[in-house]
């Protein structure tokens, strides 16, 4: 069974790569094959498992080890086992037609015109020196973002999981409203977002 995870971006946004592009910014938004933003599935997959488990914990819907969150995105990095989760997660990436349109923008014309370069920003900042007001030395740092946008991905069910849960989606479903921000520097006021989940 499959379902579409909508998320809809409502800041500017930043998924990082952890890779920087010289002296006009030092980290760079995520990309794929075709140049268009998205979300990486891994990083989407980290944020959906820290809401189960925070749900968890405030409802104590499970009780009894391997966790929910455990049991739907496979064991954690601190567990010491390995089990493959439940669901799998795709990539966050724009609507079908939307995707076409601006991949048409950028081919027609040999590029001239194409409008994927206007979904992203540059941003700058530094840091201040409390006593005298001025920057500090060497403090400016620029970081590349995306403007807010709607994406696209989808929850499938493994199937052969080790461990099954019932009505799987309507764990996660209930764990959204604790996502209030996706891609880096989120506690900083990047990426605020509304995350729903639908049939697909």
């Amino acid at each position: 069974m499959s379902y579409q995870l909508k998320i809809d971006i409502q800041s500017y946004w930043h998924p990082g790569t952890g890779s920087g592009r010289g002296s006009d910014v030092d980290a760079v938004t995520h990309r794929d094959k075709d140049d268009l933003p998205c979300l990486p599935g891994k990083s989407l997959k980290g944020i959906l498992r820290d809401a189960v488990s925070r749900w968890e914990q405030f409802t104590q819907a499970n009780t009894s080890p391997p966790s929910l969150a455990n049991k739907l995105f496979g064991a954690g990095a601190d567990d010491g086992d390995t089990w493959l989760g439940l669901v799998r997660v795709s990539d966050a990436v724009l609507a079908d037609d939307i995707r076409y349109y601006l991949i048409k923008s950028a081919k027609d014309e040999g590029g001239k015109n194409s409008l994927i370069p206007s979904l992203y920003r540059s941003i700058h900042a530094t840091a201040i020196e409390h006593e005298t007001g001025t920057a500090v030395n060497k403090s400016l740092r620029g970081m590349e973002v995306v403007i807010p946008l709607t994406l696209y991905a989808t929850l499938d069910e493994v199937p052969n999981a080790e461990h099954k849960i019932p009505n799987w989606h309507k764990t996660i479903e209930q764990s959204l409203n604790l996502i209030q921000a996706v891609g880096a520097h989120r506690s900083r006021g990047l990426g605020r977002a509304v995350v729903t989940l639908e049939d697909k």
